[in-house]
């Protein structure tokens, strides 16, 4: 089975085109800001929308599709520094996809239950991702040709962020299991992909408030 490393998430998962660092012990007053300053003088801004890129996004398994490229959007909620910074991943998109295992047919993956909670958890940091309230877990539907359509999810996970600028958020063999679809759908698939923060700025870090 192989696994691909990509470049930019499910990715982040992102939390926008910036890059996180830990910069101080974990504490609930953790924040994310556009600066390395502590305590933050510039927080990311509750409600903006960050957008996160990736490329060669693939899920291998008993099937091996895909994708040239992904989309992650994410909208932070919560940065006062009261609790961990927390947000929403509002759109995940993906493109170009394909299936490896029958001839290179053309795939289509739609991200399931949106929006999925995330937050971001000290000290690593890690982009945690799961359903709201109530909610189903998160998940994509993939339809390839006619004859294959499979739903797949997982109830939470926890991406790293990479620290730098611009960041990433990387999910390596993150398994996700079937809940629908026929015999011809796999019981599982491993995602590999890395969704590198993009917009509206390219470095943001973890720091106290």
């Amino acid at each position: 089975m192989k696994h691909a490393t990509i470049l930019g998430l499910v990715a982040i998962a992102a939390v926008a085109s910036m890059a996180f660092i830990r910069a101080s012990t974990a504490s609930a007053a953790d924040r994310l800001c556009e600066t390395a300053t502590n305590p933050c003088t510039s927080p990311v801004l509750v409600n903006g929308i960050i957008k996160a890129e990736a490329s060669d996004l693939t899920f291998t398994g008993d099937i091996e599709t895909t994708c040239a490229s992904s989309t992650q959007t994410l909208k932070v909620t919560k940065n006062d520094g009261s609790v961990n910074p927390t947000g929403e991943v509002t759109g995940l998109t993906m493109s170009g996809c394909k299936d490896l295992t029958h001839f290179d047919i053309g795939c289509t993956y739609t991200a399931q239950n949106l929006p999925w909670h995330f937050e971001i958890v000290t000290p690593d940091p890690n982009f945690t991702v799961r359903a709201h309230a109530g909610g189903s877990a998160p998940g994509w539907h993939v339809v390839c040709g006619g004859f294959l359509s499979c739903t797949v999810q997982r109830t939470s996970f926890s991406l790293p962020i990479d620290v730098g600028s611009p960041a990433s958020i990387t999910a390596n063999v993150v398994e996700l299991e079937k809940v629908a679809g026929g015999g011809l759908c796999p019981e599982e698939a491993f995602v590999d992909v890395k969704w590198v923060l993009e917009s509206p700025t390219s470095s943001v870090f973890v720091t106290s408030s």
